[in-house]
């Protein structure tokens, strides 16, 4: 994947090398101290990682004589509804136009992310990213998420072996979500076996009930004999 620098004044800290040993984050993107551990000791992270990283970027603020396009306000200032919006717009044109890599993490300091197969494009999931899964994606090529459930990060197939490597990432206009596309390793990405998480579909029958039409009928895997529970 190609090198993509971050938002606001962080550098490479210890000339790209963090202090556990890892690599330095691919583009300037900044790692989190510690990936966000709790001082518990029970394993749980916090997803927004180290304080302040989550929600809008240092970037997004203009001096009080700034307009959208950084110009002098005029005398008497703005007081339209919509004078905050388009102060920032110059914010946000660098945000969907630039070429810096800020991702808007939301208040729980997490990032959708839709997952496709690279070859066939067919959808195969959808996760969660903190910063840290980010950084440990685009250092290690291979999909690390962040378990809303366990409270920890999680690489993709470390129990089942059905790893997926990385293609490809892409973020949307606003940078708050993220599209990965992947060689799904196995053949399967949900964890009830199947190779889509997206098994069923929604549809509507002659008499008006919605009801789910199973797509995926065949399962790559046993999440019996792999998880040892049921799927």
């Amino acid at each position: 994947m190609g090198s993509s620098r971050t938002g606001g004044s962080a550098a490479r800290a210890g000339g790209g090398r963090s202090s556990a040993g890892d690599e330095g984050a691919p583009g300037g993107f900044e790692r989190p101290a510690a990936g966000g551990e709790s001082a518990s000791g029970d394993g749980r992270t916090d997803p927004r990682g180290t304080p302040g990283e989550g929600g809008r970027s240092p970037d997004d603020s203009q001096s009080p004589g700034e307009g959208p396009t950084g110009s002098e306000r005029p005398p008497g200032g703005d007081s339209s509804p919509d004078s905050e919006s388009r102060r920032e717009s110059g914010v946000e044109s660098r945000r969907e136009t630039g070429d810096r890599f800020d991702p808007q993490f939301n208040i729980d300091g997490l990032l959708p992310v839709f997952v496709t197969d690279a070859e066939t494009g067919e959808a195969l999931m959808q996760a969660w990213m903190n910063r840290e899964a980010v950084h440990r994606t685009l250092a290690g090529g291979e999909a690390v998420y962040y378990s809303r459930s366990r409270g920890r990060l999680w690489r993709k197939g470390e129990t089942s072996g059905n790893v997926q490597k990385v293609r490809e990432l892409l973020v949307d206009c606003d940078q708050d979500a993220l599209w990965l596309r992947v060689e799904q390793v196995g053949g399967a990405a949900c964890h009830t076996g199947f190779r889509s998480c997206f098994y069923r579909r929604v549809k509507r029958t002659g008499g008006g009930e919605i009801e789910l039409e199973w797509r995926l009928k065949e399962r790559v895997f046993d999440p019996n004999r792999v998880y040892g529970k049921p799927g």
